[in-house]
C-alpha cells in the first residue's frame, strides 16, 4: 500500500541546541573566586592555576580591606586567602558577608599546613587549607569542592589537626613560648609575668616532653612546623626591635 505523504522532519540546527549535563541539565555557572594574598606574584600563579582548571576568578587582593571591598560589591563562591596580611589576619575575614548577606567559601593559601594551622582554619569555619607545595590540579580540586559546599580536607589534615588540638597550648604556655621566641632568658620570663625561674624550667620541661624535645630551638622549630607559633611568635618589625643598634659615631 503507497503511502499518501511523507514526514518531513525538522533539521537540526546547533545554534539551537544547549549545552547540557549529563543529567540533562544545563550547567552550573563556573566557581567565583577572589584570591588574597600579600605577594603578588602568588596571587598570580593561584589565579593561573584556578583559571587553567575552569574556576573564574573574578579578581585579586592583598589586604583585609580590599577583600571587604570586594565582598560588598560582588557574589563571590569562594575566597582563597592568606593567613596573616599586612592589616590583619586572614582567618578574621571568615565571618565576612556579601552584598547579599552571604558569606563565600574560604580556603586558606598557607606555605606549611602544619596541624594547628589546620585546627585553627576548621575552627573560624574555612572549608578547606593549601599549601605552596600543593600539586596544581590539588590546589584547583580543593578550590572547586569549596565553591560547591563541601569541606575539602584531607584525612591527614585531619588527622594532624586533631593532634594539634590535643597539643594545644595553655594561655600561660603561650606567654612562655612567646617570650622564647623573641630569645628571653628563663629570669627574663620569669621577672615578665611575676614568677619564680624554677616556676619557668618546669612549663619548659613540661613542654619539652610533651612535644619530645630536649632544647629551646626544638621546641620553637616543632610548635612552627605544627602551626602553633601563629599569633605568638614575634612580627618582624618586632625582632627588629630586639636587634640592638649600632654604636653612634661621636661627633668631633
Amino acid at each position: 500500500m503507497a503511502m499518501r505523504g511523507r514526514h518531513h522532519s525538522r533539521p537540526w540546527r546547533p545554534e539551537a541546541a544547549q549545552p547540557r549535563s549529563a543529567a540533562g541539565r544545563t550547567p552550573t555557572p563556573p566557581v567565583r573566586c577572589l584570591v588574597v594574598h600579600p605577594l603578588p606574584v602568588v596571587r598570580r600563579g593561584l589565579a593561573s592555576i584556578l583559571s587553567a582548571r575552569g574556576l573564574h576568578v573574578v579578581g585579586e587582593a592583598s589586604t583585609a580591606a580590599q577583600t571587604r571591598a570586594w565582598l560588598r560589591r560582588h557574589r563571590l563562591d569562594v575566597v582563597v586567602v592568606a593567613p596573616e596580611l599586612p592589616d590583619g589576619s586572614g582567618f578574621d575575614l571568615t565571618d565576612t558577608h556579601d552584598h547579599r548577606g552571604r558569606s563565600p567559601a574560604w580556603v586558606v593559601f598557607a606555605v606549611t599546613g602544619g596541624g594547628g594551622l589546620v585546627a585553627e582554619a576548621l575552627r573560624r569555619g574555612a572549608a578547606g587549607l593549601i599549601v605552596a607545595s600543593s600539586q596544581p590540579d590539588e590546589i584547583g580540586r580543593v578550590v572547586g569542592l569549596a565553591g560547591r559546599g563541601e569541606l575539602a580536607y584531607s584525612p591527614a589534615q585531619l588527622e594532624l589537626a586533631r593532634a594539634a588540638t590535643e597539643h594545644r597550648l595553655t594561655p600561660r604556655e603561650r606567654d612562655i613560648v612567646r617570650e622564647l621566641a623573641s630569645a628571653r632568658s628563663n629570669d627574663e620570663i620569669a621577672a615578665s609575668f611575676g614568677l619564680r625561674p624554677k616556676t619557668v624550667e618546669t612549663y619548659l620541661a613540661r613542654l619539652y616532653r610533651r612535644f619530645q624535645v630536649t632544647s629551646r630551638i626544638e621546641l620553637l622549630n616543632r610548635l612552627r612546623a605544627e602551626g602553633l607559633l601563629e599569633g605568638v611568635e614575634p612580627s618582624p618589625t618586632d625582632l627588629r626591635s630586639l636587634t640592638p643598634s649600632p654604636p653612634s659615631t661621636p661627633s668631633s
